[in-house]
């Protein structure tokens, strides 16, 4: 029997589904359906965390939505199931889901029948095309996406949908009238056409039916109907297919042949001397001395693998030129655009959809390389001479003017029906002059850049390829059971090759030549980051190669903003976190927000970075390792140095603006000795700051651990410190603990005594988060002896009370209350009401434990001025939630109330997460006590959602048992 995971089902074509061996799970929650929906749409492709933010909330992501979208894919894997759910991958920079065949998802099989469809209909084979259409049009179980509610991903994915289902419907009548079964194909076109009353093709379809039916009247009736809609609706007439039906209707003839099978006029007339053009409405386009028709279309390759999607939509795009007619085929030419980065597989899939296309474009294929990429990409005017003499002009004939040249190549193909693949093109202005005037023609071009200002049919951007796609190709080259041998040295190999096809097809390549080396050896070659690039060459291939030649064109090139690019893209080496923003990108680059703007916008444009999102930047791996030979191989020369120290002084500053918002009453440290880059961020609100903190964690971590290395001093020592509040926020203690030991270490080394007692307090904080408390207590105490050596009170009332928590965290309460009773004084000698707020509560919390609530009362009593007198809302916020649990212990309800329901406006107001969670789950427990079911059970369930959200599954449990309780009572 096959095993549940070979039986793994999706479903959009209806209600979101998942499930296996034939059964289903229902997904209660509406956001965790569009999360499944927004990855099942782009299965095997990882989509980032902040395009699924904005499909979840509609375009209205909150703050921390990137927390709450880690908590709702927890829910929904537990939801799915250990088997289902382990197809739900985290990918960075955000998710995917994993599938292993198209059977698994319900759109990817019906596409696959629907393609395959099209094919026996092209062979003319109708009944194997009813056979696949019909499967196809089984698996659809409703609408598309039938329960997720109108909003960002319907209106972006809707539209393909429902237009690749009205195709299918389309092709499939088409094979019931070839079938001979007018009666069903009348039925099926009925029931579209209710819905798309303009679609020309549906009007062709039904007056075939019922001419076929024998109801021509009804078939002429049509055609007035449509031709009534569009010219008074859309101004516009019919087109001249179904001009030519109307004619043949008319006149009692054969119908003309349906532009679907893809034959031309001139295959017509070959195969049918007698056919009549006036009838068919078709007239002679093709002169009968017509030169040798051109076929050069390089040959593809044996082993091409993946990229289905885009070979169907291209396919799709070029397939829909219009055939010849009497004027020939004025209009505009279908242009297909395939960009992406060097060795992406861009000629690759261009020339595999142009071997597909090219028996529907009979009058030829030309091809040229233009050599975009290299130092001389070749003149348009000598490509349109290449084109011309394919198309049998004589080198005599060629004129010498570039514009003449250009007319006569489109007078040329006016009436013919031509494919043409431009490949490497280097702009818009290269290919602007080799595009045909005609619409019966099509153009397939690619290119490193986007080539934006070109008006396409299709536009497809090629990056790294799908796992399963890696995979395929792999081992297509090295053999599949070689590559099965060893899937953990092949996953480790895929992952070196960032899954970019040219280094897949080296890495493989590599391994076919060296039938005698394992996979693992292979891999481990590939492990070292700064020999992989020259691991990556096989004959005259090599992923450096590749990217250079893009390197090399903007480096030298006349124009001072690509050079300015080039350089840009050197120092991005140096760069060693995850995205980028363009602030930073600025102090790196030591130049004005404007100036970075223009060169990343062309860095984007040749896809040596990426822009994720407004405003952020990201390398791809490949690419990375490139930049880094280029600027700091093996380390940076003085001005790599002073790009780091510019790009740690820019995180250094804006940081410090930010926390002066989230935690203004912290220690300051002088930061004096590290100028401030001009692009230091301000933030105007706490949520703001809290925001930029949140989106900058691992990269502060990252220019941390870079300044450490580099012996960049005073930001390796400051930045950690200035950052360590929002870390602890956070909860993020193994970042704490790793960049406070950079701090700590950088601190030894120049003997700056203060900062490394203030690194070892930070430490010792970290440590009782993570209930380490003999290292809580060692570090604390190393602190507390630096700053009495230092005569520094206010560091030893922060020493002396870590000591005291680090007791209190390991419940040796009497062993603590010493230690609290030792820092009071100290913080009142050193005039910090912010010290002293944080031990009056810490104090106050220590008595609770010990059953001395009126103790309890009065310490917090007296917290709540000290900190409004300190303007500090959170010290405001946590006196009065502690307050209130005192009240509630000395019974004292009213006041207990009062006091949480403050607690929680204050909270609200600064949006302070944890203590709005703890304090409506204090306010549930008073409001039980005073009798009040149901409101405990609102305010409980409120505390598990927020707890839920901040990815706390512990305390959610806990007030959700509570809610249990009180459920099991009644």
């Amino acid at each position: 029997m096959p095993d549940a995971e070979s039986q793994i089902r999706f479903g959009l074509l209806g209600p979101i589904s998942a499930g296996q061996a034939g059964t289903r799970t229902d997904i209660p929650a509406t956001r965790q359906r569009i999360l499944l929906a927004a990855m099942l749409l782009k299965a095997n492709q990882t989509v980032e965390t902040a395009e699924l933010a904005e499909q979840v909330w509609d375009g209205e992501p909150p703050t921390g939505a990137t927390t709450t979208l880690r908590s709702y894919m927890m829910r929904l894997r537990r939801t799915l199931g250990p088997v289902v759910g382990a197809r739900l991958r985290t990918r960075a920079p955000g998710y995917l889901v994993e599938l292993h065949e198209d059977a698994e998802l319900d759109l990817l099989l019906f596409n696959a029948l629907r393609r395959s469809g099209r094919s026996a209909a092209a062979r003319l084979d109708w009944s194997g095309a009813a056979v696949d259409l019909r499967a196809a049009l089984g698996l659809w179980r409703g609408a598309a996406l039938e329960d997720i509610p109108a909003g960002v991903l319907k209106d972006r994915e809707m539209p393909s949908l429902q237009e690749g289902l009205i195709q299918a419907h389309e092709l499939m009548a088409r094979a019931e009238l070839e079938l001979g079964r007018p009666g069903e194909a009348l039925e099926r076109v009925l029931r579209l056409q209710a819905d798309h009353p303009y679609r020309e093709q549906l009007s062709c379809l039904l007056m075939r039916a019922q001419f076929a039916a024998g109801r021509s009247t009804e078939a002429l009736d049509e055609f007035a109907r449509l031709r009534g809609s569009l010219v008074g609706e859309l101004g516009v007439e019919p087109g001249a297919h179904s001009q030519a039906l109307q004619a043949a209707i008319l006149a009692g003839t054969p119908l003309p042949p349906w532009p679907l099978d893809g034959s031309s006029p001139a295959s017509v007339r070959a195969t049918d001397p007698a056919a009549d053009t006036a009838s068919s409405g078709f007239a002679a386009a093709v002169p009968a001395d017509r030169p040798a028709v051109p076929a050069q279309l390089p040959s593809g390759l044996r082993d091409f693998t993946g990229r289905a999607s885009q070979v169907e939509y291209l396919c799709d795009a070029l397939a829909t030129a219009p055939l010849p007619t009497a004027t020939g085929g004025a209009g505009t030419a279908s242009l297909c655009l395939i960009s992406g980065a060097g060795g992406v597989g861009k000629t690759t899939l261009a020339v595999q959809v142009a071997h597909q296309l090219a028996a529907g474009f009979p009058d030829g294929q030309l091809f040229l390389n233009l050599r975009g990429s290299g130092s001389r990409p070749m003149a348009p005017g000598d490509a349109l001479s290449s084109f011309l003499r394919a198309l049998g002009v004589s080198d005599s004939a060629i004129p010498r003017d570039d514009q003449e040249r250009e007319t006569l190549y489109r007078s040329h193909l006016a009436s013919r029906r031509v494919l043409v693949l431009l490949d490497d093109v280097r702009d818009a202005a290269q290919l602007r002059p080799l595009l045909p005037g005609s619409a019966t023609c099509g153009v397939l071009a690619t290119s490193r850049s986007r080539c934006a200002s070109l008006s396409v049919s299709a536009r497809t951007e090629l990056g790294g390829l799908a796992r399963h796609e890696a995979e395929l190709l792999f081992a297509a080259i090295v053999g599949a059971e070689r590559g099965r041998d060893e899937p953990e040295a092949r996953a480790r190999i895929l992952d070196s090759c960032d899954q970019h096809p040219l280094a897949v097809r080296i890495a493989a390549a590599r391994l076919v030549a060296r039938p005698d080396w394992s996979l693992a050896s292979l891999a481990d070659r590939l492990a070292e980051r700064r020999s992989r690039l020259r691991e990556l060459v096989v004959d005259d291939l090599g992923v450096r190669v590749s990217f250079g030649l893009s390197h090399d064109t903007l480096a030298g090139s006349s124009s001072a903003p690509d050079r300015e690019a080039a350089r840009i893209f050197r120092l991005l080496g140096l760069w060693q976190g995850g995205e980028i923003s363009l602030p930073a990108v600025a102090a790196l680059a030591d130049r004005s927000t404007d100036a970075i703007r223009q060169a990343m916008d062309r860095l984007v444009d040749i896809h040596f970075v990426r822009e994720p999102r407004p405003g952020w930047y990201g390398v791809h791996d490949l690419l990375h390792l490139f930049a880094r030979e280029l600027v700091a191989d093996p380390e940076p020369d003085a001005d790599g140095r002073a790009a780091v120290e510019r790009l740690g002084g820019w995180y250094l500053h804006s940081a410090y603006q930010a926390m002066e918002l989230v935690k203004p009453e912290r220690r300051r440290f002088d930061l004096a000795e590290v100028p401030e880059p001009a692009t230091t961020l301000r933030f105007d609100s706490y949520a703001d700051a809290l925001a930029w903190l949140d989106a900058e964690q691992s990269n502060i971590r990252a220019v941390t651990v870079q300044a450490g290395e580099l012996r960049i001093e005073a930001t390796a020592q400051l930045l950690p410190m200035e950052t360590l509040h929002h870390l602890l926020l956070r909860r993020e203690l193994d970042i704490v603990l790793e960049t406070q030991a950079v701090s700590l270490e950088s601190a030894r080394r120049t003997g700056r005594l203060e900062h490394e007692a203030c690194t070892f307090n930070s430490l010792a904080h970290a440590h009782m988060e993570l209930k380490q408390i003999d290292e809580a207590l060692a570090a604390a105490h190393a602190s507390l002896e630096i700053q009495t050596r230092r005569g520094d009170v206010h560091g030893q009332a922060a020493a002396t009370e870590s000591i005291a928590m680090a007791y209190y965290f390991a419940d040796r309460h009497e062993e603590a209350l010493p230690w609290f009773e030792r820092a009071l004084p100290l913080r009142r000698e050193a005039a910090n009401l912010y010290g002293l707020v944080a031990t009056l509560n810490n104090l106050g919390l220590l008595y609770l434990e010990l059953g001395r609530a009126e103790e309890a009362v009065a310490s917090f009593q007296e917290s709540i001025p000290a900190s409004r007198e300190a303007r500090s809302a959170a010290g405001e916020g946590i006196g009065m939630l502690n307050l209130g649990e005192a009240y509630a212990a000395l019974d004292r309800l009213p006041e207990a109330a009062e006091a949480l329901r403050t607690a929680v406006a204050i909270a609200r107001d600064i949006d302070d997460q944890y203590v709005l969670a703890n304090s409506i789950g204090s306010l549930g427990d008073v409001l039980r006590t005073s009798g009040d079911q149901n409101g405990a059970v609102r305010a409980w369930r409120e505390s598990a959602e927020i707890y839920e959200r901040l990815g706390n599954p512990t305390s959610a449990a806990e007030w959700r048992r509570r809610i249990d309780e009180v459920d099991a009572a009644a």
